[in-house]
């Protein structure tokens, strides 16, 4: 990997790169084209899908030929990136929220909103997507937030093979 070549003027333009390397993302989606949308991984890089499959780059390039040929065919991204966070000179995260929004729609549907996280990395003087996680947002439901509070409020409760039955039975009763 190398460093930047002007210190004084790298994150501006590295980060307009990373930027630049999202809409050439988003852009071959739209054409359907699985490699291009891949162009700018690493050849090692984790791929995890929104619904928690994990591949690398060649499965991750097979498997979307077959959705942009079958469920996907005709579909485009939309969304943004919400933030570029540098962690070193070479390796940045990107947050960035996104949705496919299928070939009949004119806009997304609000359930298929997304938010991405990717770890990019400079090598051979490119920027390129060594990590890809896909999360759907979902709002906290009244019960989630029960259920987070409830939780949250047992941390550290003996629970484990070492507590005592009436441990283990209270729980977080009385805390």
């Amino acid at each position: 990997m190398s460093g930047p070549t002007n210190p004084q003027a790298a994150p501006g333009q590295d980060e307009r790169e990373i930027r630049a390397l999202v809409d050439r993302m988003f852009d071959s989606w739209g054409r359907g084209d699985a490699a291009a949308y891949h162009a700018d991984f690493t050849d090692d890089a984790d791929y995890v899908s929104f619904d928690g499959s994990r591949r690398g780059t060649a499965d991750s390039i097979r498997s979307h030929e077959n959705l942009f040929r079958t469920v996907l065919y005709g579909s485009r991204l939309t969304g943004q990136v919400e933030s570029v966070r540098f962690l070193t000179p070479d390796v940045a995260v990107v947050h960035l929220t996104g949705s496919v929004v299928e070939g009949w729609r004119q806009r997304m549907r609000r359930r298929r909103l997304s938010r991405q996280t990717m770890v990019v990395v400079r090598r051979d003087g490119r920027w390129q997507v060594t990590a890809f996680h896909n999360t759907r947002v979902r709002p906290s439901t009244p019960a989630v937030q029960w259920w987070s509070l409830a939780v949250g409020s047992c941390a550290g409760a003996p629970t484990g093979p070492g507590a005592s039955g009436a441990e283990r039975e209270g729980g977080c009763r009385g805390r």
